[in-house]
């Protein structure tokens, strides 16, 4: 038994009078794994679920996708998937990124847990899996967790932090019901945000399937077309001419010498202006050595052509040396039109198809004469005027329906977690 005056400080809820409260340690093992990713002959193959695998998903089961490696037979007994045991991540570079639980529902033959992770394996005769499941997931056991994560660089949760968790116990009985309703409504919620994702993916693939209708084959659906000789443009109309970048646009790199600029990200969402006095994400020690942006210029990221992405600066100010930066020469050109056209090269993936480098570390890139040398539609200018106009209607029409949608998906989340931390404490 413990002080009530303790889970009632610090953010933490109001239970019910009439449930106990004791600590984790009191109710379940806590077992820090020491299954690493080194394999040996002499070991047992096995599975493994690793942190990405835990952290990723909420339930795993045997259809779950788990690593491969080896351990001993103590390992092998000790850190089993068996239905009930409940998965923690104990440590990671962002403290919030600690605490994660995840639930084991149903035996996983040949299957441990692996390193970086806490197995709680809970006394069934005390308290029932599901329930404790839960309230591991709830905002208060999350907020207990982020503020006794220890670290600079990298956090973790010691394991006596993790014994100390308080855990509310009403009746075995009462906790089997909530359990099983918390299942089920979570699921109920789960299965609504699933169907709000995929109306999302179909908008999105409705957007880029317009876009490449009118960059490639124009809007008048009666003219004549021929072939591009392209193999990613395909056919496009007779009285459309086809150009290498280069003649279009001029490739520039000046480096700004001085501080004092706004600094410049691409993003999927496009250019952000970078906050570097909040520390978030990759911060240069020497801004003077990026290079200069101009409203108008094209910030491409040639680096990380499946996950990188392409847009237009709105401002002045500075971006990395490792972006492309380049400014339309062509008078007959519209600026817009050839980022539709770019940014549908990325989606498709047109783009990733001429890289070369080291894909699985994020590293493919598009080299300068690769890029020059990439051949384009050109249609008249008064006609990629039309284009765009026509693009920019439909697309905002779509992205509106798309941020309803995150707006609802939004809202579902915040009810998941709320029933969720409901369940266990009584509002003032």
């Amino acid at each position: 038994m413990v002080d009530r005056s303790y889970v009632i400080s610090n953010r933490s809820p109001r239970f019910r009078q009439n449930w106990k409260l004791v600590k984790l340690k009191n109710v379940s093992q806590v077992l820090f794994s020491t299954v690493d990713r080194h394999e040996y002959e002499s070991e047992n193959s096995v599975s493994i679920c690793h942190y990405p695998q835990a952290y990723k998903n909420e339930i795993i089961c045997q259809s779950t996708i788990l690593s491969t490696g080896t351990c001993t037979n103590n390992e092998k007994s000790q850190y089993s998937l068996e239905r009930g045991r409940i998965i923690l991540t104990k440590d990671s570079e962002n403290p919030e990124d600690i605490g994660i639980a995840t639930y084991i529902n149903e035996d996983i033959p040949e299957a441990v847990c692996g390193y970086h992770l806490a197995l709680i394996v809970p006394d069934e005769k005390l308290v029932d899996p599901q329930f404790l499941f839960w309230y591991l997931k709830s905002q208060e056991v999350r907020y207990y967790f982020t503020i006794n994560a220890n670290g600079v660089t990298r956090f973790g949760l010691s394991k006596s932090a993790i014994q100390n968790v308080v855990v509310p116990l009403p009746s075995l009985e009462e906790q089997k019901s909530l359990g099983i309703y918390l299942t089920e409504k979570i699921k109920n919620c789960d299965e609504i945000l699933k169907s709000k994702e995929a109306i999302i993916s179909l908008l999105r693939e409705k957007k880029f399937s317009l876009i490449t209708e009118a960059v490639t084959n124009g809007l008048n659906k009666n003219v004549l077309l021929k072939d591009s000789g392209q193999e990613w443009l395909g056919r496009i109309p007779n009285h459309w001419n086809l150009k290498k970048n280069k003649f279009l646009f001029k490739i520039k790199k000046n480096i700004a010498r001085d501080l004092g600029h706004d600094v410049l990200s691409v993003t999927q969402k496009g250019i952000k202006i970078k906050d570097i006095d909040s520390n978030k994400g990759q911060i240069s020690f020497d801004y003077s050595k990026y290079q200069l942006v101009e409203p108008g210029d094209f910030i491409m990221n040639h680096m990380d052509l499946l996950t990188g992405y392409i847009d237009i600066s709105k401002w002045f100010g500075v971006t990395s040396p490792d972006y492309r930066v380049f400014h339309l020469t062509d008078h007959n050109s519209c600026n817009k039109y050839y980022l539709y056209l770019f940014q549908l090269c990325y989606v498709n993936r047109i783009f990733y198809g001429l890289g070369q480098g080291v894909s699985q570390l994020g590293r493919w890139r598009m080299r300068s004469h690769e890029f020059n040398d990439f051949t384009v539609p050109c249609p008249p200018l008064s006609e990629q005027a039309e284009i765009v106009e026509y693009l920019d209607n439909v697309t905002s029409n779509i992205d509106a329906l798309i941020i309803q949608e995150l707006a609802t998906i939004n809202l579902l989340n915040e009810y998941r977690t709320a029933i969720i931390s409901e369940s266990y404490s009584l509002n003032d």
